[in-house]
């Protein structure tokens, strides 16, 4: 893997220091597979959501220099759910898919850019958002009803009750949309028309590629591809970004 994809080394706020600087001496030894395997066992046992991040993230970057990129992808993915706003995950996830060689028109960016715009906050931070434009809303309200008059105030108030809850919806489906995902983390998975080996297979997709996850029977999965392709593949190749 080549690059220069950062890796943070907060070991002095982080809890079980132990293990991550166990994870760190690996990454400078350079043994990135060996360290990405310690700070996503770190990552899953982590409850602070930005701590969680930041262990993800070195997950990924280390997982990426061990050129396996669906888990770099995922590692990375799951980071920026914790810390929508976390500028190194952003800036390894954009090189990561360089490497995969993603490609998007500027029409399908712009677009997929609107759907995703309400991931740049947290569920929490939506809600917190949308309970804040409300109370202006009411207290605008209450203002407007004191002073006996103004008109301007009350479409006012309704308009941030409007953009209160478009927002609120937005929030949820994206995320929603987000967590349907999942990520191949397997070199090249194929999808096949029945959840068995012997069925025919219908497309293969490669590491890093997302999909949208649906039913699981037995060791299947049934996912979509962003083509719009069905099949079932591998439970253990595809992993669910659902949280």
């Amino acid at each position: 893997m080549t690059g220069a994809l950062l890796i943070c080394l907060l070991t002095a706020w982080l809890p079980r220091a132990d293990g991550v600087a166990d994870a760190a001496d690996a990454y400078r030894a350079e043994q990135y597979a060996h360290a990405a395997n310690l700070y996503a066992e770190l990552a899953g046992a982590e409850p602070d959501p930005t701590r969680a991040a930041v262990l993800h993230t070195n997950a990924g970057t280390s997982a990426a220099r061990a050129d396996k990129l669906g888990e770099a992808v995922w590692q990375l993915r799951r980071a920026r759910q914790l810390a929508p706003r976390d500028a190194i995950a952003a800036t390894n996830l954009d090189r990561v898919r360089a490497l995969l060689g993603e490609g998007e028109s500027e029409a399908v960016r712009f677009t997929e850019s609107l759907l995703a715009l309400p991931l740049a906050l947290t569920r929490d931070e939506s809600s917190t958002l949308a309970a804040g434009l409300a109370g202006l809303a009411l207290l605008l309200l209450a203002i407007m009803r004191v002073a006996g008059r103004g008109r301007r105030g009350l479409w006012l108030a309704g308009g941030l009750v409007v953009l209160a809850l478009t927002w609120q919806g937005a929030a949820r489906l994206a995320w929603e949309r987000e967590e349907a995902r999942a990520i191949v983390i397997g070199d090249v998975v194929s999808g096949h028309t029945e959840p068995d080996e012997r069925s025919e297979v219908l497309f293969r997709l490669s590491a890093g590629t997302t999909v949208v996850a649906e039913e699981q029977r037995r060791e299947w999965r049934l996912v979509e591809s962003a083509a719009g392709a069905r099949g079932w593949v591998p439970a253990n190749e595809v992993r669910p970004l659902a949280r």
